[in-house]
């Protein structure tokens, strides 16, 4: 199993180092050094939406400011991807209603 990350600071480094046996496939932050420093090796991207095309994991953990999250939400579920999107999801509920 591979997984990724959006959102490499306090929380999306807590998640990467609970990873296990699974493979981190890929990260991205908007701040590039921050991406690869959670990486270790794999694919660092400072935007999202160029990791999820290059880039194939089986889910996605979303760790980014919550504004960002619907969007984000979005994009992994029409790839078809499983999400751990962190709390609370969005801004306000009706952001997520159609997810």
């Amino acid at each position: 199993m591979k997984g990724a990350i959006i959102g490499c600071g306090l929380i999306g480094k807590k998640r990467a180092a609970h990873f296990g046996d699974v493979e981190l496939a890929s990260c991205a932050d908007i701040e590039l050094e921050r991406a690869k420093a959670v990486s270790k090796g794999a694919p660092a991207f400072d935007n999202w939406e160029e990791m999820l095309e290059k880039s194939d994991p089986d889910f996605v953990v979303a760790a980014t400011i919550h504004s960002e999250l619907p969007k984000i939400a979005r994009k992994v579920i029409e790839k078809g991807k499983h999400l751990l999107i962190e709390k609370p999801g969005a801004t306000c509920a009706q952001e997520l209603e159609d997810l």
